[in-house]
């Protein structure tokens, strides 16, 4: 169901032809009307928030069981979408959607609704006495006193919390049997090189072999003993079902992978598969620092990397250009991974940065700027930046940079730093090849 699950942005009127052609009934997620509804947009929109979703098409007639029967658009009248936003504005809280108005055909077009499943449920219109619900292909209303109703929704916000944090349980389990079976991995290979450190001694005919004198080319102290950890994980706002498999997941990479110029890559084409999702944990031999990713099937996205660093004054440092490319990586790679599986919806997630108490901090400076040799210091030894948006914002340029912007300055204003401009932001993007140009006309 292609309609259903891309960006009404990019459909087109003859993409909803085909769709009615394929006599997609009416349901719990799909809306046909044949003209403008004058009465009933703001019970559709908020019955849509309350259930878990949905599209509403303009244009389309439907016989009494829901069948669409006539697709031939509407009348493009002026300020369609500035009708629905004031139906809209009649749903509190105020509702997640987006809506457009397909190419012309002949002078007709469709009007598209999305509606996101809320996250603030139940959802109610203004000076009517009943919570709207979606069921099968109709909105049903619930009196606003049945407590049944107001349990069922106010427990959905619950339900939706309650599995989002058993994942982010989930995540911090396999992290941390990466990170133990890692560090076996390390001592092996210490114990591998004093092995051989012995053998030489003895081929030199020493005949009391020691280790006095050995120095291993691996890092002795335990991984993940001294490190700064920024971790940003992003996910569905209520993840049901998964949509991928683990193998599904792992063939697709390239699907949904980022690179930059400096960053490098994510995920790692090297993934290995892990209950319900892939993985993949790398660490240094020489300094020890670690990282590791992890993607879900059912479209969380979770990437972990030490950005301590050590100056030639054996001063403790991090780059907020380091924050700052995690970041933006893991919001283009949740983008491309829910485009590839069809998650249209909420997005709920965090950047988290841990063991940074008295770390000093460096600016964002791309190539060619210069100055600005104001640096920060941490007071806390945990900083944590919470991310709440959605496909809509993600899949467009402009709104997914405006949303990268305002995390960043929240990082600098928590930091007791001045916020970079939106200018010097932009160049940061466009070093990595990350900046999507203004169309101008």
């Amino acid at each position: 169901m292609k309609v259903l699950n891309q960006s009404i942005y990019n459909l087109k009127f003859e993409d909803i032809v085909s769709f009615c052609q394929e006599k997609y009934v009416e349901g719990i997620q799909i809306d046909y009307k044949k003209d403008f509804p004058q009465k009933g947009l703001a019970k559709i929109i908020a019955s849509f928030s309350n259930t878990r979703g949905g599209l509403v098409i303009v244009g389309v007639e439907e016989d009494d069981k829901g069948l669409p029967t006539k697709w031939l658009g509407m009348k493009n009248e002026g300020k369609l979408i500035d009708r629905v936003h004031q139906y809209a504005a009649n749903v509190d809280p105020l509702p997640n959607y987006e809506v457009c108005v397909t190419d012309q055909k002949k002078g007709r077009v469709f009007l598209l609704i999305r509606v996101f499943e809320g996250n603030k449920t139940p959802y109610y219109v203004q000076n009517d006495s009943n919570i709207w619900i979606r069921t099968g292909n109709i909105s049903k209303s619930i009196d606003i006193a049945s407590p049944d109703a107001l349990e069922m929704l106010f427990n959905k916000r619950k339900q939706a919390k309650l599995t989002r944090s058993l994942f982010i349980t989930r995540t911090n389990e396999i992290y941390l049997a990466a990170l133990k079976r890692a560090d076996i991995e390390r001592k092996k290979r210490i114990a591998i090189e004093k092995e051989k450190y012995l053998v030489e001694q003895k081929s030199e005919g020493v005949e009391n072999p020691s280790l006095d004198g050995f120095k291993s080319t691996v890092i002795t102290a335990n991984l993940g003993s001294n490190v700064a950890m920024c971790t940003v994980l992003l996910q569905p706002y209520f993840p049901h079902n998964a949509f991928a498999s683990p193998l599904e997941l792992r063939d697709s990479i390239q699907s949904f992978r980022v690179t930059g110029n400096w960053f490098g890559s994510f995920p790692s084409l090297n993934a290995e598969t892990i209950p319900e999702g892939i993985m993949n944990f790398s660490w240094r031999e020489d300094n020890g620092q670690i990282e590791c990713e992890q993607i879900y099937g059912h479209c969380l996205v979770y990437d972990t990397v030490d950005v301590l660093q050590v100056d030639e004054n054996e001063n403790q440092i991090f780059w907020m250009s380091s924050l700052g490319r995690i970041l933006f990586a893991t919001l283009s790679v949740a983008r491309n991974l829910y485009q590839n599986y069809g998650y249209q919806g909420g997005v709920e997630g965090y950047l988290l940065l841990t063991n940074v108490e008295g770390v000093t901090i460096n600016r964002i400076m791309p190539q060619g700027w210069h100055g600005f040799p104001e640096v920060g210091k941490c007071l806390l030894n945990k900083y944590r930046l919470d991310i709440s948006t959605n496909t809509s914002i993600l899949n467009e340029p402009m709104t997914l940079l405006e949303m990268f912007v305002e995390l960043i300055n929240k990082l600098y204003i928590g930091f007791n730093m001045a916020p970079p401009k939106k200018e010097l932001l932009e160049a940061f993007l466009k070093d990595e090849g990350w900046l999507v140009e203004k169309e101008t006309n």
